[in-house]
């Protein structure tokens, strides 16, 4: 077997073993091969390496390909280069298979055949055919994969629960999303203005945007889109105090704060919280109403059943009536479950508002949903005014640059946005003190030489934000006793909220970003560089003073993955324990609070398996966060798979006003800026 048609005559347990060494499709795909494969015997080679290049696509995201082989061969190998790229940059021994020099022509021939294959060949027990963008009733395909041809005559592979996601979500959001506003006019914007101004302290400066989405939402079920910082909690904030002030009868409704993380759904109450401290009456019934809102996860919210991993809300089980539901962080919601959520919705008297920013990442699952369902360009109010950052900050005028990146030519940035000038490393040091400050690092590229570069980068952060402001000193001053009380260790008196508060603030001031978990520049990397400079010498995973994140719903103990602490000691008993600031305070375990706002778990309650060092995150992990200053580490090479638009945007926007230091080349950032992902989801909603 020459080099030339090594991939097209490969066998296909042999093209499937390349994928997987070259870490490009998961090993759960295999399984489903065989299913596929016990059920329809007569599956030509090329058939089935389609089905595995899809299954490799579905986890980057999409939801279906495309069987036009020239459109398909066009996707996949911008993947495949991609795979071959990160495999070289970790100086992996590539299979021969993979070395081809004619893979494009192997693959336009698996994909020309394979797909040939596909639409012809009688595999009527795996394959279900749809015509003319015809959608029946999810759950009415019996077969796992759905071909399906679009009014426009365009055939498409889907698997079925996909199909089914996009059909539910198509057709709901045609009927939630169904009423045409008219352009908003100055006259309401000035009475709704008028309406608020003696309600507050003082005259709050409304955006035109901003009324608009309040007006907008008396009547409309929306969408309210925009960067962060742009108030779209806010707004909520005010939609709803409008709301039901003007229908009387919605006090009695129930109102749904969710987010698809307990990260998320936490920061939107509090962000709630802060808004109604603009409002005089702390005694009405609104502001009573708005205060004691709890947030829910959505698999909370959908009363998630692990036992039989469905949810108890659905199409057949749906929330009750009289419900306004708020969503933030849409981005985040993948395909399947933002179909479900819809499903569940009250057939009539409810409201639904989404809040979102369609330039972040996109969900971890399957899916681009909220950027589909924002094509229309009629649900939503987009809100563009930032408060974290204005567009004349430095950090706010490179997130503007950012999106514009995607625009421009192969190795060009954008008009009118000065382009980012990398420091070498013996240039930086971090100060508390800065304030819009911007910088952009430049490491050797030497291995050995980046490994010292990254070592002696994260020991001045840690100079700066850790060791200088004594935070080991507090927070071993700061003990649990055997009541899961904080004390002080000295008066062995319970801390002052406001002791608990000068120690979350350690957790809010300053956080490492990685698009990476492994490798230098992966947070796992960069976490133990932190425990070095922090002078941690003991072996045990866990130790005093450490960021901790959980990474697995531990619905029993109310914490959620995306929750962070602080490890606290315990010094009788050596036991260490989880310190964590919740908004969530209607649920209280068998800990008992400690103070306002805080709370303790014996780390022993934990699944070790579901915690891991937290002061270096990925950027996907930082979505609805933000910190007052990020160093944020990107991808070593062009065309590695995390080195994108979103994921750069993301990170940039997570900084709030203080300091932002991107570590990267001049070459991988402005390629990362001007590389969009782009999911094929399928969503037409065609209003």
């Amino acid at each position: 077997m020459t080099n030339s048609n090594a991939l097209f005559g490969c066998e296909v347990k042999a093209f499937y073993d390349v994928l997987r060494d070259l870490n490009g499709i998961a090993p759960i795909y295999s399984k489903i091969h065989n299913l596929l494969c016990s059920m329809q015997n007569n599956l030509s080679d090329c058939a089935q390496k389609v089905l595995y290049i899809y299954f490799s696509l579905l986890d980057d995201g999409n939801t279906r390909i495309t069987l036009d082989p020239q459109k398909a061969l066009a996707k996949w190998m911008i993947k495949w280069n991609s795979l071959l790229k990160l495999a070289n940059s970790e100086c992996k021994k590539l299979n021969s298979l993979a070395n081809s020099d004619h893979a494009n022509e192997a693959f336009a021939c698996i994909l020309e055949k394979g797909i040939t294959d596909i639409l012809t060949q009688s595999y009527t027990h795996i394959i279900e055919f749809r015509y003319n963008n015809v959608h029946t009733e999810p759950g009415a395909a019996t077969k796992p994969l759905v071909i399906h041809t679009s009014a426009q005559g365009d055939k498409y592979l889907y698997a079925t629960r996909y199909f089914d996601a996009t059909c539910i979500i198509e057709s709901k959001a045609r009927d939630i999303f169904s009423y045409h506003a008219n352009a908003i006019n100055d006259e309401q914007r000035i009475k709704c203005q008028q309406f608020f101004d003696p309600l507050l302290h003082s005259t709050f400066p409304f955006a035109d945007s901003q009324l608009d989405a309040i007006i907008r939402g008396q009547s409309e079920n929306l969408i309210i889109t925009g960067g962060p910082g742009t108030g779209k909690t806010t707004v909520i904030c005010f939609l709803l105090w409008k709301l039901l002030s003007d229908n009387e009868d919605m006090l009695n409704w129930s109102i749904k704060l969710a987010a698809p993380s307990g990260k998320a759904a936490d920061r939107m109450r509090e962000s709630l919280l802060n808004s109604l401290t603009k409002f005089k009456d702390k005694t009405c019934q609104i502001y009573t109403m708005l205060h004691q809102l709890e947030s829910y996860t959505l698999h909370r919210l959908l009363s998630y059943n692990p036992r039989s991993n469905r949810f108890n809300y659905d199409a057949q089980h749906r929330f009750p009536e009289k419900t306004l539901f708020i969503i933030d962080e849409a981005s985040m919601i993948d395909i399947d479950l933002f179909a479900k959520l819809l499903q569940a919705l009250p057939e009539k008297n409810y409201k639904l508002f989404i809040l979102g920013d369609p330039d972040q990442l996109p969900s971890v699952e399957a899916g681009a949903v909220l950027g589909e369902m924002l094509k229309t360009g009629k649900v939503a109010v987009k809100l563009s005014e930032s408060q974290r950052f204005n567009r004349d900050s430095k950090i706010g005028r490179l997130s503007l640059a950012i999106q514009e990146a995607k625009k421009s030519g192969e190795d060009a940035w954008p008009d009118n946005y000065e382009k980012p000038v990398f420091e070498p490393i013996s240039s930086i040091a971090f100060s508390q003190t800065d304030h819009d400050r911007l910088r952009f690092v430049s490491l050797r590229e030497d291995r050995k030489e980046d490994e010292k570069d990254v070592e002696k980068l994260i020991k001045a952060w840690c100079d700066a934000f850790y060791i200088e402001p004594k935070y080991l000193e507090l927070v071993r001053k700061i003990q649990v006793n055997h009541n899961h009380e904080c004390i002080d260790a000295d008066t062995q008196q319970l801390c002052a909220t406001q002791v608990l508060d000068t120690l979350w603030q350690f957790t809010e001031s300053a956080r490492i970003l990685s698009a990476e978990r492994k490798g230098i520049r992966g947070v796992q990397s960069l976490n133990a560089y932190v425990r070095k400079a922090l002078g941690i010498q003991l072996s045990d995973s866990f130790y005093v003073g450490q960021f901790l994140m959980i990474t697995e719903n531990q619905p029993t103990l109310k914490l959620y993955n995306g929750d962070c602490g602080i490890v606290l000691g315990e010094p009788q008993s050596g036991r260490l324990h989880l310190l964590l600031k919740k908004v969530r305070t209607q649920h209280k375990s068998d800990c008992e609070e400690n103070g306002s706002n805080y709370v303790t778990y014996p780390l022993s309650l934990l699944p070790s398996d579901a915690l891991e060092s937290a002061f270096a995150i990925t950027i996907h992990k930082s979505q609805g966060s933000g910190y007052g200053n990020i160093m944020m580490f990107l991808p070593k090479t062009v065309g590695h798979p995390l080195l994108n638009n979103q994921m750069i945007y993301t990170g940039v926007t997570r900084t709030e006003k203080k300091s932002l230091t991107i570590v990267a080349s001049q070459a991988t950032f402005v390629a990362g800026c001007q590389t969009s992902i782009e999911r094929d989801t399928g969503i037409e909603i065609g209003m």
